[in-house]
């Protein structure tokens, strides 16, 4: 039930983030968030807004662990990826080109 007018825009936001599948969604709940925990603090309802702290914080600190990990998992790959691209070249450079198959000339 909504008491307050600034828990409709939150609602709002968050919602959103659950029906728009292509919405950026992390910093639209997080902004849901964030306008909870204003409009708690403005009308000194101060059960909920350390709980909308809270999650806030929990909420920001795994956004934050999660990108991190996601970087360094793509550095890694791309580090894989020139490492094998670069043994590749080296072992390409090594072979020296023997006689194989070549096709016959055509007389004219």
């Amino acid at each position: 039930m909504i008491r307050y007018a600034y828990e409709i825009p939150a609602t709002v936001l968050m919602l959103g983030a659950y029906l728009m599948p292509r919405a950026p969604w992390r910093p639209m709940i997080a902004a849901g968030f964030l306008i909870f925990l204003i409009g708690d603090v403005l009308t000194r309802r101060w059960l909920p807004a350390g709980i909308d702290a809270a999650v806030l914080a929990l909420y920001a600190r795994s956004w934050w662990n999660g990108s991190r990990r996601r970087k360094r998992a793509t550095d890694a790959l791309g580090a894989k990826s020139r490492a094998l691209r670069d043994a590749l070249v080296r072992k390409a450079r090594e072979v020296v080109p023997r006689p194989g198959l070549r096709p016959v000339p055509v007389p004219s």
